[in-house]
């Protein structure tokens, strides 16, 4: 079953690219996939490794697609390829021991078909040392050596690193788009998958994987939040320290939870701005709408600030105290002072 670059959803610009690289025998040593999370850039790399191992590519007319059928190709799909190495890791850093096991395992006579590929995941995840200890195999890679790096945020590699890497921008898929891949992939009613499609912010691994009552739910927990926290007598500190605690109890979905809060937020300056763009949250609009007007703009923007320094606190790699943080957001909301400094961003 054929495996093409040209089948990535909603990345035509990125698919063209690496298609028309792979047909001329142009591709780049090192590449740089970088987007948003969840549109697509780790399947794409994998895709990739699989059409750069497949044992009968390039196919006739179709430069750009893995056979799907070798050996190789279902290899790359089990995970189980000799020559394919992923570094990936659910914490916060990846250190140096890592990227030096994946370099030395570089360097050892090829299993299949005299290529190799490292792909490594949120490259941005590497600490200063391990990227410096990549450098020199993104200058000079062994033979037929092929490295992807995938990052939601390219800006923190290190110079160095992005300079010997040709980067790849993978865009968010537009509403529109990503509510007809929603209807025609997993059969959603329109509205409900035009409702999806906003809230995943154009990310389609995000959206294809939603479980919709549970990110609805998750939703209205945040903009109870949001509700629960204005500026003003009535809004306390324990109020805010509460509501951190609720935003926090799950901290593997801080980030995703905070992602709806920005997108709830965003539908507010929208309507308090009088932009005619269509906003996210329809089926809450009476309640936006309510906001927005009592609120205003510059509130709503006032907000909006709060959220962006702890959406990108939350992201850093350092092991930083996502309560602590989470705190300070809630109490700027209810126009309360912060009693604690929070590590600034540089």
């Amino acid at each position: 079953m054929r495996v093409a670059i040209d089948q990535l959803a909603g990345q035509s610009a990125a698919a063209e690219h690496l298609s028309g690289a792979l047909g001329a025998d142009r591709l780049h040593h090192a590449l740089l996939f970088a987007g948003p999370d969840g549109v697509g850039k780790f399947h794409a790399a994998r895709v990739l490794a699989q059409r750069i191992l497949c044992q009968r590519a390039p196919l006739p007319k179709d430069p750009g697609a893995a056979c799907g059928e070798c050996n190789a190709c279902i290899k790359v799909a089990g995970s189980n390829h000799a020559d394919l190495h992923v570094l990936d890791t659910e914490d916060r850093m990846l250190k140096i021991d890592a990227v030096r096991d994946a370099i030395a395992a570089l360097h050892v006579r090829t299993v299949e078909r005299g290529a190799k590929v490292l792909i490594i995941r949120d490259a941005d995840r590497m600490n200063p040392n391990a990227q410096n200890a990549l450098l020199k195999t993104l200058e000079e890679p062994p033979g037929h050596t092929h490295l992807i790096l995938t990052s939601s945020r390219p800006r923190s590699l290190l110079l160095t690193v992005r300079s010997r890497c040709q980067e790849i921008p993978f865009r968010p898929v537009s509403t529109q788009g990503m509510t007809e891949i929603l209807v025609r992939t997993k059969g959603l009613p329109e509205l409900e998958a035009r409702l999806v499609a906003a809230l995943s912010q154009g990310a389609p691994g995000r959206a294809l994987e939603t479980d919709v009552p549970a990110l609805i739910e998750a939703r209205n927990q945040v903009a109870d939040v949001d509700l629960r926290l204005e500026p003003g007598p009535a809004a306390s500190v324990a109020e805010a320290l509460k509501c951190a605690q609720q935003l926090t109890d799950d901290n593997k979905q801080l980030a995703a939870r905070l992602d709806l809060l920005s997108v709830w937020l965003r539908d507010q300056i929208l309507l308090a701005s009088g932009a005619q763009s269509e906003i996210a949250n329809t089926d809450r609009e009476p309640d936006l709408v309510k906001l927005a007007e009592t609120r205003g703009l510059t509130e709503v923007l006032r907000r909006a600030r709060a959220l962006e320094i702890t959406r990108a606190l939350v992201a850093l790699p350092q092991n930083l105290n996502n309560l602590l943080i989470t705190e300070q957001l809630c109490l700027a909301l209810a126009g309360q002072p912060s009693s604690t400094q929070i590590p600034r961003l540089v």
